[in-house]
C-alpha cells in the first residue's frame, strides 16, 4: 500500500439523528415571496441550494439570502454541487422574466430577485422531474421552491403546479400539494412554496412537477433543500492511517448507548456498508477500517447512527 494512496484517503463523516430538532411551521405552505426571511425562516441546516438557469444565461449574481448559498445549476444536465450531491431538472420552455425586484424586501432583496426573475416554464399538459441523489438516505427533509407566472402579458399565466415525491426504490409516487405556481392578476410577484417529505432508503429525493391549468404557464427559477431532521458535521477528531497495514481508523464524537453505522465510497455515488453494529464507546468512538483495496485511489467514509 503506498503513501501515496494515503495521501488521499477522504474522511466524510455525517451523523444523522433520528429525532427532529427542528419544528417546521407547517407542513405545505404556498405564499407569496415579498421578504428574504421567509426563506429558511426556521434557520435548519443547508443541504443545497440551486439557482435553475439554463446553459447561457448570465449566472448568479453572488452572495447569500438569509445564510442560504445558492449555486446555478443548469437545466436539463446532472450537476455536482460542491457538497456532492447531484441535482438533474428537466423541463419544457424557455426563459422568463419575473420583475419581482419592486416587491421583495428584506436583506440581500437584490440577489433574491436576480435568483427569481429569470425562470423557465411549463405549459399546460408538460411536465418535468426534478432528482436529487447522494442524499443521506431516510432523512426528513423540509423543501422550498420559487415559482412565478414570470408574465411578459396578463391573463395567460396563472399556472397550477401539481406536486409529487416518487420513491426511487419502490416507484411509488405521493402527490404532495396542488398551488397557484403564478400570482395572477398580479404578474410581478413570485410564489414560495415550501413542503416536507423524506430522502428515499436510496439516498434520491425525486419531484415530479406538473403544470394542470389549461392555457396557462408557469415556472421555477430556485429549489432549497433543508435537513428536518438534525445533521449535524462531526469534527474528526483523530485519522490514523497505518501504511504497513493497510488500515484507516477515524474517531468521531457519539453518544453514550447508541449503535453507529459505517460506509464507504470511492465516488460519493455508491456506497458501501463496512459495518452496521459499531457500539459507542461513549463521548468518542473509533472505527479501523481494515477493507481497503490494493488499487483504491481514494476513499469517502460516513457514519450514521442507527434506529433503535
Amino acid at each position: 500500500m503506498s503513501e501515496l494512496f494515503f495521501l488521499r484517503v477522504i474522511c466524510f463523516i455525517i451523523l444523522i439523528m433520528n429525532g427532529l430538532s427542528h419544528e417546521a411551521k407547517s407542513q405545505f405552505v404556498a405564499e407569496t415571496l415579498s421578504n428574504t426571511s421567509q426563506l429558511n425562516p426556521d434557520q435548519l441546516p443547508v443541504i443545497l441550494a440551486a439557482n435553475m438557469i439554463f446553459s447561457g444565461q448570465p449566472p448568479g449574481i453572488g452572495g447569500s439570502v438569509n445564510g442560504v448559498e445558492f449555486e446555478d445549476i443548469f437545466w436539463g444536465d446532472e450537476m455536482l454541487l460542491s457538497n456532492g450531491v447531484s441535482i438533474q431538472g428537466t423541463v419544457a420552455g424557455a426563459i422568463r422574466t419575473a420583475n419581482t425586484l419592486g416587491s421583495l424586501s428584506g436583506d440581500d432583496a437584490e440577489v433574491l430577485a436576480a435568483i427569481a426573475n429569470s425562470i423557465n416554464f411549463y405549459n399546460a399538459g408538460t411536465d418535468g422531474t426534478i432528482t436529487f441523489t447522494n442524499l443521506p438516505a431516510d432523512l426528513p427533509v423540509s423543501v422550498q421552491m420559487i415559482t412565478s407566472d414570470a408574465a411578459s402579458s396578463v391573463n395567460n399565466w396563472g399556472g397550477v403546479f401539481s406536486l409529487s415525491v416518487i420513491d426511487t426504490v419502490t416507484q411509488e409516487s405521493v402527490q404532495i400539494l396542488t398551488f397557484d405556481a403564478g400570482t395572477e392578476p398580479d404578474n410581478f410577484d413570485a410564489q414560495l412554496v415550501s413542503f416536507s417529505t423524506t430522502v428515499d432508503s436510496n439516498g434520491t429525493l425525486q419531484v415530479f412537477v406538473d403544470q394542470t391549468r389549461p392555457g396557462h404557464h408557469a415556472g421555477i427559477s430556485a429549489i432549497v433543500v433543508l435537513a428536518a431532521g438534525q445533521v449535524l458535521p462531526l469534527q474528526i477528531n483523530s485519522l490514523r492511517i497505518d501504511a504497513e497495514d493497510s488500515r484507516v481508523s477515524i474517531e468521531w464524537d457519539s453518544r453514550v448507548n447508541k449503535v453507529y453505522a459505517i460506509e464507504v465510497s470511492e465516488d460519493l455515488v455508491l456506497w458501501e456498508e463496512l459495518d452496521d453494529n459499531v457500539i459507542s464507546e461513549g463521548e468518542l468512538t473509533t472505527f479501523t477500517d481494515t477493507q481497503i483495496p490494493l488499487n483504491s485511489p481514494r476513499r469517502f467514509y460516513r457514519v450514521h447512527e442507527m434506529e433503535p
